[in-house]
């Protein structure tokens, strides 16, 4: 986690799943596009995101942390998994456009 260096995630279907459900989440509200766009645009700057996420976690602990918070952190901490987030994102917006 503290490393620069792309780690392999501790459970890939774990994370997957969570990123499907967010991927589903953001769809739903329609920022899809949004979304896309925003991380994309700050994917160099991911790494230092989840940074910040492991620094304010014993806050949002307190406050009730939830494991979608923790599986976010760890997508953003790997710019592998940054970048199949944003795959399965596109594919979630894909979806729904097929859909409707």
């Amino acid at each position: 986690m503290w490393s620069i260096e792309d780690e392999e995630p501790q459970d890939k279907d774990k994370l997957q799943k969570e990123m499907d459900k967010v991927s589903q989440e953001i769809v739903h509200r329609g920022l899809g596009v949004p979304a896309l766009w925003f991380f994309d645009s700050v994917k160099p700057l991911s790494f230092l995101g989840s940074q910040a996420m492991v620094f304010f976690q014993p806050l949002l602990n307190m406050l009730g942390g939830n494991s979608t918070y923790t599986a976010f952190r760890e997508i953003l901490a790997s710019r592998s998994q940054t970048e199949i987030f944003l795959d399965t994102l596109e594919r979630a917006e894909i979806e729904k456009d097929k859909d409707g």
